[in-house]
């Protein structure tokens, strides 16, 4: 019945509107070298031979490094940001610091993925949340993104995008680092699920994990548009 119709405002928008080109989300990712490298070097000026490694600081002096920089433009793969020991204050790190964010060789995700498929989603909303532009290359399509999206627990229904986050409060004193939370001093969290006070084992329980992977895929659509990226980049306010 038309009650179990979820509807993605953003792709039918993107569908209406007009995607950047060169195009920013690439597919199969073993025959993109050479567009991203392209692509590359025109939005950060340099070759992809006159990167240089970068490390940013983050929350309890820890660094986050980047391997390949240039010009406020990272270059990373999918292993490198959702397959590594990272949370989602070393992505607020990055988006801090990095205008366009290069993500490659990202799979098509699945529930046995779960993990991976957590951290890509975070990163996904914090990057959105900052306006900061993105360009993949991946396995598949957007649509095909996410193969097995009822094995995630997708939520029924209408999905609603523009719920406003919790503001977000990062202090530089004491706290300590989960594999399923971050906390940020004393009395603030900042968790792997993308929310305050809200632990990963939380959002499962709520079923909040269909929610996220509709979210994350619509983005990711409106990420690909002109208008998107005439988008003023904003920065957070982070202090370490």
């Amino acid at each position: 019945s038309d009650t179990n119709i979820v509807y993605d405002y953003r792709k039918l928008a993107m569908e209406s509107s007009k995607l950047r080109d060169p195009p920013t989300f690439l597919h199969p990712h073993c025959e993109q070298t050479e567009s991203l490298d392209m692509l590359f070097q025109q939005i950060s000026g340099a070759r992809s031979n006159e990167t240089h490694e970068h490390k940013i600081p983050v929350a309890m002096g820890r660094e986050f490094v980047i391997p390949r920089y240039a010009n406020g433009v990272a270059r990373l793969s999918f292993n490198e940001l959702c397959r590594a020991f990272v949370g989602a204050i070393d992505y607020m790190s990055l988006a801090n610091m990095c205008h366009t964010v290069f993500i490659e060789d990202v799979p098509r995700l699945n529930p046995s993925q779960y993990e991976d498929t957590r951290r890509f989603i975070t990163l996904i909303d914090i990057l959105y949340d900052v306006k900061c532009k993105v360009v993949i290359s991946c396995e598949c399509s957007v649509d095909e993104l996410f193969s097995d999206s009822t094995g995630f627990k997708t939520a029924k229904g209408e999905v609603n995008h523009d719920t406003p986050a919790p503001e977000i409060f990062v202090i530089d004193e004491g706290g300590s680092s989960g594999r399923l939370t971050t906390m940020l001093g004393k009395d603030f969290e900042w968790s792997a699920t993308g929310r305050l006070d809200a632990s990963l084992a939380e959002l499962s329980a709520k079923n909040d994990v269909g929610f996220a992977l509709q979210r994350a895929r619509s983005r990711l659509y409106e990420m690909q548009t002109c208008d998107y990226w005439a988008l003023e980049y904003q920065p957070l306010s982070l202090t370490f």
